[in-house]
């Protein structure tokens, strides 16, 4: 039994994360305790004779099992008598303190972050494209970032055209008509674009309003409420036929 209690109780320790203050927990000796009964069955069935699970009482085995531990030393338990030494205050107290203010520099630093994300999305709002050098354009366009790239392209030629325009005024160029067009080509391109892209948007939800009401139909028919005649009048109903 020793072997077998010596198994499970190295299987329970590990399972826990405290220290186990019994000798014998109830899960352990359950466990011994079957394997004592397998065991007895086992050898009682190559001898022929019949297994008497009560001799001895399972109180008796347990009793000794705990005996025959007292005796047991593992070589890394305290010896009687002797006091623990004591942890040093000093230490746990600075490593406390350390937690403490890495917690708080973390939360210092993401707030940082937070703050420099906003500001810089702030200012670069504010900027006036008009006002700027070429230089100075071409860090701004860097900085906006768009998930569409049309909206992107369409963004990058209005900047472009709008730099192109503020160029003609301050020159008094006579190029001025040709940017005034660009920019208003560009403006129109994107009114055409939406309007397209709303267009597709209906045509494809009034498609799946049309193929859910003939799939109604079609239940209908097959349930026996309606005829097929009375099917193909009211699908070409649906499809404006």
């Amino acid at each position: 039994m020793e072997s077998s209690y010596g198994k499970h109780f190295t299987a329970y320790c590990r399972k826990r994360k405290q220290a186990v203050q019994q000798r014998v927990p109830a899960a352990v000796w359950k466990l011994v305790y079957k394997d004592y009964l397998d065991d007895g069955k086992a050898k009682c069935e190559i001898a022929g004779v019949q297994f008497d699970k009560d001799v001895p009482q399972e109180r008796t085995l347990q009793n000794a099992l705990r005996s025959a531990l007292d005796d047991v030393q593992t070589g890394v338990s305290d010896v009687p008598g002797q006091q623990c030494d004591l942890q040093n205050d000093d230490l746990m107290q600075k490593l406390k303190e350390s937690d403490t203010y890495n917690k708080k520099k973390m939360g210092d630093f993401r707030e940082s972050l937070i703050s420099q994300s906003t500001t810089n999305s702030d200012d670069s709002g504010s900027e006036s494209v008009i006002d700027l050098v070429p230089e100075e354009k071409t860090q701004v366009e860097e900085k906006i970032s768009l998930a569409n790239p049309s909206k992107k392209k369409l963004l990058r030629d209005t900047v472009t055209a709008i730099s192109s325009m503020v160029t003609v005024v301050e020159e008094k160029s006579d190029n001025l008509c040709r940017a005034v067009e660009k920019q208003t080509m560009v403006q129109e391109n994107d009114v055409v674009s939406g309007k397209t892209l709303r267009e597709e948007q209906l045509k494809s939800l009034q498609s799946k309003e049309v193929n859910r009401q003939i799939k109604q139909l079609i239940l209908l028919r097959e349930q026996g409420i309606i005829s097929e005649v009375e099917l193909t009048e009211r699908v070409k109903v649906i499809v404006e036929l």
